[in-house]
């Protein structure tokens, strides 16, 4: 919260859309930061040898993370409701 009201950009890799941090955020990303490091490293990587500078601005000007979060918040609910219907739960082994 601190660095947005200093409006610095802040870029969170968070497992919960609701989170503080996911929704003060500028881009999101909603998954496991062991899972997405990797992935975005190579992203970033391709995006500087093959975009062209106008391409990623536009990218960067449209970039909606409240859209973002809403489908993070659609899959995990998605989810829920296939497992519900499967009557899938999590076992507790003593």
């Amino acid at each position: 919260e601190q660095l947005a009201r200093l409006g610095k950009k802040i870029i969170a890799v968070d497992l919960n859309p609701f989170s503080r941090t996911a929704q003060y955020a500028h881009v999101t990303i909603v998954d496991n930061i062991v899972r997405v490091m990797p992935l975005l490293i190579a992203a970033s990587r391709a995006l500087q040898e093959d975009a062209d500078p106008k391409v990623v601005q536009k990218r960067i000007t449209s970039y909606d993370n409240a859209k973002i979060l809403g489908a993070a918040v659609r899959a995990i609910q998605q989810r829920l409701k296939k497992i519900a219907r499967q009557g899938i739960y999590l076992r507790i082994e003593e």
